[in-house]
């Protein structure tokens, strides 16, 4: 689990969400009952649900498979509830990482954190 705060707002990244992760993300949010119902088992078609405070986003994505040479969908699942932003996938999304390495970046040289940005931008690049 990934989870990057600036500016007041959360963005947690989950890969592989087990229910355990479930089980906190509902006690912490006060997530509602169908969200948890549909987070953890694929689902097929893209999807928007609004509850109070809360919306719950179904969306797939191309990702390229080198070895078969073809693009598989891959599910991302949304929550936004206040001020945090929760997405969750079972596979990477390529361009949802490099986006999420971006950003931590950012916020690393908007914090003029000289000790971790040069570990981090190596990682960065070494991808």
């Amino acid at each position: 689990m990934k989870k990057i705060t600036s500016n007041n707002i959360t963005w947690i990244d989950i890969q592989k969400p087990t229910q355990k992760k479930l089980d906190n993300l509902k006690n912490q949010f006060n997530l509602h009952p169908f969200i948890v119902e549909q987070f953890i088992p694929p689902i097929n078609r893209p999807r928007i649900e609004e509850f109070p405070g809360q919306l719950f986003i179904i969306l797939h994505f191309p990702v390229y498979n080198r070895k078969i040479k073809q693009n598989k969908l891959v599910e991302l699942d949304i929550i936004i509830v206040g001020d945090t932003l929760i997405t969750s996938h079972v596979q990477a999304i390529p361009n949802l990482e490099s986006f999420l390495m971006s950003v931590n970046l950012r916020i690393i040289i908007k914090q003029n954190d000289s000790k971790v940005l040069p570990i981090y931008f190596s990682v960065y690049l070494i991808g």
